[in-house]
């Protein structure tokens, strides 16, 4: 028995690390820290880090499987940082994912849920303690939890790991915030009417136009 919890324990342990390990690459890539094509040397990385090969193993064949790293037999691993076109496609494939999920939440919603959900968008730009990303997040967490589809959790978690984190830019402007709170007001519309096809348009609008915003603050950074 003594065995067997000790095996959990180190089993947990490698899995943080492997966690850690998997999260700290990640930022260096999207950060351009590590350039794309970098060689990620193990070695290297377990003295950084200060962990063993394994877990730095393990990291690196989860970020390949998530497609920002490359392995190749006798050569190693090697940065593969999504292009333009592809980061493009993985955001159109997030936003119809969400709309995804609020076509099937739409048809789950009870009459507090709503009230909730109307309550959190009226909370954007509000003085309440929250931030507008506080709001966005916590909307985007309870219809998710409506919806309550694990695959589709599953696919969007699969989308979010090849995109920079966080997702979307912060709303930075008094006019952004009334934007986005109007098309989230399109969204409550089409749940109050229970319009699952006008749900899921909405919620892909919603998403557009939030990653049309982090792209501009972007451009706007790099101008």
């Amino acid at each position: 028995m003594l065995k067997t919890t000790q095996k959990i324990a180190e089993t947990q342990k490698h899995s943080s690390l492997d966690g850690m390990v998997r999260e700290e690459i990640r930022s260096a890539i999207f950060s351009g820290e590590l350039a794309n094509g970098s060689h990620l040397s193990e070695i290297k990385l377990s003295k950084q880090y200060d962990v063993s090969r394994t877990p730095v193993r393990e990291a690196l064949a989860a970020l390949c499987a998530d497609g920002l790293v490359e392995m190749y037999p006798n050569r190693g691993a090697f940065v593969k940082m999504p292009d333009e076109q592809t980061q493009l496609q993985l955001t159109e494939l997030y936003s119809f994912l969400m709309g995804l999920t609020a076509r099937v939440a739409s048809e789950k919603l009870s009459e507090t849920d709503i009230a909730r959900i109307e309550r959190t968008i009226n909370s954007m730009g509000n003085s309440t303690g929250m931030t507008f990303e506080d709001s966005r997040n916590e909307l985007n967490h309870i219809i998710s939890s409506i919806a309550a589809n694990p695959p589709l959790v599953e696919m969007m978690s699969t989308v979010e790991r090849r995109l920079p984190t966080p997702l979307f830019t912060p709303v930075t402007t008094n006019q952004q915030s009334m934007e986005m709170q109007q098309t989230y007001s399109y969204l409550l519309a089409a749940f109050k009417r229970s319009k699952s096809d006008t749900a899921e348009k909405a919620m892909r609008d919603v998403m557009r136009l939030s990653f049309t915003m982090a792209a501009t603050f972007e451009e706007a950074g790099a101008a």
